[in-house]
């Protein structure tokens, strides 16, 4: 892995931490994550105009990423309403892992060499263990299991979809931020609908919150 792969990968991480601490202590999480999931839409609507439009063939792996990315955004919600940030962040990505090397030697066929299979063996259990040390508290309620774990099944999901569908697309830059300008329309809208005018003042103590924790 080159330093410049190294430095996105670490990066990616940090802001998807960020991400969950955000989640976690916003009392309306769905405005929360909505408004985050509206920020990559406009991320998507400034960057597509330059970038090449996604092959016919990367499309359906579009639509599933975006299906996928609702499902993990419903589930990481319903995680945090009944568990801790300790319990359930280390076992929603914890798991995500594993299954993704799975799926990817089982059913797409990579190759993975014995090495490489027993490092991701070793970070998968490193990241759940976190759970172990801060003691069984945080899953009282079994929903809060429940939902971690389907939130690390769906993170999976999306995972292996994304890809999938950015080895189709013209490039890996065109699916990923058309991937983004619809991404976010699913959250939003539902959110709208259930708040209707109150809306827009949420989303804008929620953005101010974002801008603070970042």
């Amino acid at each position: 892995m080159t330093t410049g792969v190294f430095a996105m990968v670490f990066g990616a991480a940090v802001l998807h931490a960020a991400w969950n601490v955000l989640v976690k202590v916003n009392a309306d999480r769905l405005v929360m994550i909505a408004v985050m999931m509206m920020s990559q839409v406009a991320v998507g609507m400034v960057v597509v105009p330059f970038v090449a439009f996604p092959t016919q063939e990367s499309w359906p792996y579009i639509w599933a990423s975006c299906v996928l990315n609702t499902a993990y955004c419903v589930f990481l919600i319903n995680a945090y309403r009944y568990g801790g940030l300790s319990h359930v962040y280390p076992i929603s990505r914890g798991c995500s892992p594993l299954v993704v090397a799975f799926i990817s030697v089982a059913i797409v066929g990579e190759t993975l060499t014995m090495q490489a299979g027993f490092s991701v063996v070793v970070i998968a259990l490193g990241i759940m263990s976190l759970t172990v040390t801060h003691g069984a508290g945080g899953f009282r309620e079994p929903k809060a299991m429940l939902y971690a774990v389907g939130t690390g099944v769906f993170i999976t999901g999306y995972t292996v979809v994304d890809g999938l569908g950015a080895r189709l697309a013209e490039s890996a830059e065109s699916y990923t931020f058309w991937s983004h300008l619809f991404n976010g329309i699913p959250i939003t809208l539902v959110r709208c609908i259930c708040e209707g005018g109150r809306f827009g003042s949420r989303c804008r103590n929620a953005g101010r919150s974002e801008c603070s924790g970042a």
